[in-house]
């Protein structure tokens, strides 16, 4: 009897496995087609982003580099007006008047006007 109960549960369980629905595959979409397939570039458009790459590692660079002097002119002005608040001052309120300027020609033009209205050149 046991052996008969084990069979029939064996049973059983192959049937359910065997009638159990398969899931369906999907149908890819157009979208999952050009997910998984982009278009391709063109060499124009490979050769345009390698140059844009390394137009903005040449910008960086300068930027690093203008960052450096703007700090070294900055260093410059404190040393003439001897007051890091006076300084801040000049460099911001020339910032409001040029916001498009760089910080390297809010320094230099600080320092100008400090030696124009020391008359010192």
């Amino acid at each position: 009897m046991p052996i008969t109960l084990i069979l029939a549960f064996l049973m059983i369980v192959a049937l359910y496995f065997l009638t159990k629905p398969k899931p369906q595959s999907k149908i890819p979409t157009i979208e999952d087609i050009r997910r998984k397939y982009p278009k391709r570039k063109s060499q124009e458009q490979l050769r345009r982003e390698a140059q844009q790459f390394e137009d903005n590692q040449h910008r960086e660079q300068i930027d690093r580099e203008q960052l450096g002097e703007a700090l070294a002119r900055e260093q410059e002005l404190f040393s003439l007006v001897r007051d890091i608040k006076t300084r801040d001052r000049l460099i911001n309120g020339l910032r409001r008047k040029y916001p498009q300027r760089s910080r390297l020609w809010l320094a230099e033009k600080a320092i100008a006007d400090v030696q124009r209205d020391r008359r010192t050149y």
